[in-house]
């Protein structure tokens, strides 16, 4: 699976230190950092919470088995949703990861059971 070059381009509308929609976008440099320092492979099944503009979801797609990404932004989360479509191992939800400050979100719970079930020896990260 290739990662489209553009992951590494400033995110669209925005330059890399600036926010889109009240979120922070990361520098295209510390995204490489935090991909290499995840150390993923094809075993791996990816929590992200945060899709934010998608550059780091595709990247820890081309590594990781599966990558379940979940963004509240409803602009964010279809600004990332044209760049990851068609990666098959990308599963995008658009909902808050939290129910409350101490509790996950039980649909995103749901999700969480429905895709670790497969895949022996798989861990999530």
């Amino acid at each position: 699976m290739r990662t489209p070059f553009r992951v590494f381009q400033p995110a669209r509308g925005a330059n890399a230190s600036a926010s889109a929609s009240g979120q922070t976008i990361s520098q295209p440099t510390i995204v490489g950092v935090m991909t290499q320092a995840l150390r993923l492979d094809r075993r791996c099944k990816v929590l992200e919470v945060g899709t934010g503009t998608g550059s780091l979801t595709a990247l820890m797609a081309a590594q990781a088995a599966r990558v379940v990404t979940v963004e509240v932004d409803r602009d964010l989360f279809q600004l990332a949703g044209e760049d990851l479509h068609g990666l098959e191992n990308v599963r995008m939800l658009r909902m808050d990861a939290l129910k409350n400050k101490n509790r996950l979100n039980s649909e995103l719970l749901a999700v969480l059971e429905e895709e670790l079930a497969g895949g022996e020896g798989r861990r999530l990260k």
